[in-house]
């Protein structure tokens, strides 16, 4: 048997090395762009804090692969996907052949302009080594040259602040949306995060565009519908997006991501998909998602090694992404699309000091945001789990 994997990440990696567990004879072979092994793309920030060392973010050895007989034809692209012959074609001219296919990709982030001296992003450990170098270069810079910019209300975007506040660098953060997150925290939910990152000398401009970045070589300011502010630093954090024409170019249905059942099979058969690329159809919440989530990721690589061996399996899981803004710790569980919630309830307020959504959908509790309420997620974890009606809580 012959597996190929298009995407050497979390999803893709696992998938490998569950495939490799469960048939010791076959073929399996990881096709990435990248040329790094394996690396946590969460411990990218702990790494650029100076709380990790660089190499510890690698969680694959070199010689990992080779003890597992996985191959790894990393540094190239996948070109094409042939389904009928069975054949992916990569950049280089040489052709693959398979009987599964895995797909595994990530996305690419959105950039904001071209790659002038000063601008950030963060998605690959590339990405946090170039943003080190321009860290220590502001920490050298006068007090009046020494500020910062943030675009975006990503979870990549608040977590700049995070990076700014450790070295004491003053920020401005511009996002289009008036809260962060693309909308998905209520009014208090964010008070008490403005409260606390202001306190660490950042600014906020909620509902802010920003059109351009100026500078001789490098970053000088920020052009915004609110003013020009001189920055130094930009860090980007704008979202991510897959390129899906090669998905297309193959057949399979692809909206958002690329659409799968709950067993992660696509319409085309014997090719999969799992991790960031997939919008697969959660049980748990009853509509198709994409998760651009780590532990989603590797449990899904997990779980779709075993359908594509032959031991058909559904990915089922309550889905959770935490973080700490400036001390302040917010959860993200199970579906807090906006769009798909019929009712919501709060608990708390930004006077006690946190605050709780609930998001309710056919009288079902789907997802939920926490704002310094972690006393609140074992409960809504265990609700969504078992599709408990509102009511009954």
């Amino acid at each position: 048997m012959r597996y190929v994997i298009i995407g050497g990440g979390i999803a893709g990696t696992s998938a490998a090395e569950e495939l490799r567990k469960i048939d010791p004879d076959a073929e399996v072979t990881i096709v990435s762009m990248e040329e790094h092994r394996l690396y946590s793309r969460v411990l990218l920030p702990r790494y650029v804090k100076g709380s990790l060392p660089r190499e510890r973010c690698f969680l694959k050895t070199e010689a990992w692969y080779e003890d597992q007989n996985i191959e790894r034809v990393f540094g190239v692209r996948a070109e094409s996907i042939d389904a009928g012959s069975k054949t992916v074609s990569l950049s280089g001219g040489r052709k693959l052949k398979f009987d599964k296919l895995l797909l595994a990709t990530s996305g690419d982030v959105l950039t904001f302009a071209d790659r002038m001296h000063g601008v950030s992003y963060l998605r690959t450990i590339d990405d946090a080594d170039h943003l080190l170098q321009l860290l220590n270069e502001c920490d050298a810079l006068d007090n009046e040259r020494r500020r910062a910019g943030i675009i975006g209300g990503s979870f990549i975007a608040v977590e700049y602040l995070n990076f700014f506040a450790q070295r004491n660098i003053p920020g401005d953060l511009f996002m289009l949306e008036e809260t962060f997150f693309g909308g998905a925290l209520d009014v208090e939910s964010f008070a008490i995060l403005r409260s606390r990152i202001e306190s660490e000398g950042a600014k906020l401009h909620p509902k802010s565009s920003v059109s351009g970045i100026r500078g001789k070589g490098r970053v000088e300011e920020v052009v915004t519908d609110k003013g020009n502010f001189s920055l130094s630093l930009i860090g980007v954090g704008i979202g991510i997006r897959a390129d899906h024409r090669l998905s297309r170019a193959a057949g399979l249905n692809v909206n958002v991501g690329i659409v799968t059942n709950e067993f992660l099979e696509t319409n085309v058969p014997d090719i999969y998909a799992a991790g960031d690329v997939a919008e697969f159809y959660d049980t748990l919440v009853g509509r198709h998602v994409v998760v651009g989530n780590w532990l989603n990721a590797q449990a899904q690589g997990k779980t779709v090694a075993k359908t594509v061996a032959g031991e058909r399996t559904a990915f089922s899981a309550v889905r959770a992404y935490s973080t700490n803004v400036c001390g302040v710790e917010v959860i993200f569980i199970g579906d807090t699309d906006l769009r798909h919630s019929q009712r919501t309830l709060i608990r708390g307020s930004a006077e006690e000091g946190g605050v709780t959504q609930i998001f309710i959908r056919d009288d079902r509790i789907v997802g939920a945001t926490l704002v310094n309420r972690n006393a609140d997620r074992a409960m809504i974890t265990e609700t969504i789990r078992e599709r408990v009606l509102a009511a009954e809580i």
